[in-house]
């Protein structure tokens, strides 16, 4: 492993990439020119150990996911941000087909291979794979965070989604007085109802269309297939999560939002986890709501703060990053999304 210091010049920036914008688009070279200043994907693991050794100063931290379209992974907004953060940290995108199990091994023994891989970050489709809790433990969770020699299975999405409620509630809120409705209880969804099954809340409802009356049994929660066969909740103080699979094309499938609409109240909380869904969405509701957008700064900052504790786990100081600084290098990121996927709408690439 390379010498890693503080004092590196930052390979990627938002100053930068705002500097490749002060050429025209239709440039010669403008394309490779954005590139160039956008941390690479990976699609493999083989690239990912090429790219660990070609950066041996560093320290990296692979972020698992997958879409088909290379550009959105390669525009993901924390592939963006989490670059902007330390200069001697990259945060790298490893593009892998979901249920790819062999690439996934393949990842996690090349990242074991490496004292300089501190953290990996895991998203749809990857979140508490059976690979990831075969090899480090059965538990659920989005992030492997090393421990020393060893890495040990996190959880920054459940943290998250409790937090995330705690402030649209004006920083206070006894989960054992409200009843928790999660819609889809998949990945994030699944996290979120452990994490707030610790906080002992009055009723845990989960809602799926597929059936998780076993994740309920273990829970203690109730389960019900579907929003339609959910009893009455009239009168309940409620947050409801909406954690339903979301879609590229924008499109707002919130599933919830009947339910959400049913129990209108001031003092209810409603959190809808898709990231298309725009921030202001929810204005004609009473009840206190928080969108996707909004989440990611929340659910990224558990992430920092993990990272600087990993690092610091095998003998490197990471500068402490407040949370106003790191949400305005998230509200940057994804200024800069927009504009670069309007100006690829525009440019053949």
């Amino acid at each position: 492993m390379g010498q890693l210091t503080k004092d590196k010049e930052p390979l990627f920036s938002y100053n930068k990439l705002m500097n490749v914008f002060a050429s025209s688009p239709q440039n010669v070279g403008f394309i490779d020119d954005l590139k160039c200043n956008l941390i690479p994907v990976m699609n493999s693991a083989c690239e990912l150990k090429q790219f660990i050794e070609e950066h041996a100063d560093y320290l990296i931290v692979p972020f698992l996911l997958y879409k088909e379209n290379i550009y959105d992974a390669l525009l993901s907004t924390s592939s963006m941000h989490m670059n902007w953060l330390w200069s001697n940290l990259l945060y790298v995108p490893v593009n892998i087909k979901n249920n790819d199990q062999d690439e996934l091994l393949r990842v996690y023994e090349t990242a074991a291979s490496f004292g300089n891989v501190v953290f990996l970050n895991h998203t749809i489709p990857h979140k508490s794979n059976p690979v990831m809790r075969g090899l480090f433990g059965d538990v659920r969770g989005d992030y492997l965070a090393r421990s020393g020699e060893t890495f040990h299975i996190a959880d920054g999405n459940g943290k998250a989604f409790v937090q995330m409620a705690r402030e649209l509630a004006g920083g206070e809120l006894d989960f054992a007085e409200v009843a928790v409705v999660i819609v889809g209880v998949g990945g994030a969804g699944e996290l979120s109802a452990r994490a707030i099954i610790r906080e002992q809340p009055k009723r845990l409802i989960l809602v799926d269309i597929k059936d998780k009356s076993i994740l309920g049994k273990e829970l203690g929660a109730e389960y019900y297939l579907g929003i339609d066969n959910i009893p009455d909740l009239s009168g309940e103080p409620l947050v409801i999560i909406d954690s339903t699979a979301h879609f590229e094309d924008g499109v707002q499938r919130c599933v919830a939002l009947e339910l959400v609409e049913k129990y209108d109240a001031i003092d209810n909380v409603f959190i809808d986890y898709n990231m298309n869904t725009e921030i202001g969405a929810y204005r004609h509701l009473k009840s206190r709501t928080g969108v996707g957008k909004e989440y990611v700064v929340i659910t990224n900052y558990v992430m920092v703060l993990e990272i600087i504790n990993a690092a610091k786990s095998v003998g490197f100081e990471l500068p402490f990053i407040t949370k106003d600084v790191f949400a305005h290098k998230v509200a940057e990121s994804v200024r800069m999304q927009t504009v670069i996927k309007n100006l690829l709408k525009n440019i053949s690439v």
